[in-house]
């Protein structure tokens, strides 16, 4: 985490202190991204006030896919695309109301899946619109159930709906390549159960690769 955050620092100095002219691009890009994912939840993840999980050391999260942006105006990018996200934790369960028989059969760790396809929406705000740029982004995402879920203790709902917000760094690579760096925070707008109160926050570092569509001479 300090490591991602100091590398935030130097790419935000260097674009702010960058002269290089702007690339003259073509409106559509098409890449792929990937980003390891960092859940902001609590010690526990509890359904009402007598069962949950007691959360243990949380497999690896990631989200990737593809990404398409148009751009609209020569600082501003419109985009969607199809990401996969896996976001799976770990949990010892425990039930205050049934006690008894946890006794006769120990509860046991479980991973309880949390995989979704999602579909983003976002606008991007190219800051300086040079070779080397800062960015802000924002948008909306819809993501769908496509694992069974493995936790008895808890319900899940098959359909979540959030926001984002985030900042980051483009660097153009000629005039068909760009990389791109963004920290981006997604707040869920609906809860992971029904009758768990609780929003699965988490923050991003997404890593993306995109190539410019030559647009065809008529």
């Amino acid at each position: 985490m300090r490591s991602a955050i100091i590398s935030c620092i130097i790419f935000f100095s260097l674009a702010a202190f960058c002269q290089t002219e702007p690339v003259k691009q073509d409106k559509w890009k098409l890449g792929i991204a990937f980003s390891p994912d960092v859940y902001l939840i609590p010690s526990d993840f509890s359904e009402g006030n007598y069962v949950g999980y007691d959360l243990n050391r949380s497999p690896f999260k990631f989200s990737t896919g593809i990404i398409a942006s148009l751009a609209v105006k020569p600082k501003i990018d419109i985009g969607t695309g199809i990401i996969f996200s896996k976001k799976d934790f770990s949990g010892t369960g425990y039930c205050h109301v049934c006690m008894s028989d946890f006794i006769y059969m120990p509860p046991q760790p479980v991973t309880i899946k949390q995989r979704y396809l999602e579909i983003p929406v976002f606008v991007q705000y190219n800051i300086l619109n040079k070779k080397l740029d800062l960015h802000l982004q924002a948008g909306l995402t819809s993501g769908f159930l496509t694992s069974k879920p493995t936790g008895e203790l808890i319900s899940h709902n098959k359909f979540l709906f959030g926001g984002q917000l985030g900042i980051g760094m483009n660097l153009d690579l000629g005039q068909r390549f760009n990389l791109s760096w963004t920290t981006l925070y997604r707040h869920p707008l609906k809860n992971f159960s029904d009758e768990n109160y609780r929003l699965l926050r988490t923050f991003s570092f997404v890593t993306g690769v995109s190539y410019r569509i030559k647009k065809q001479k008529s």
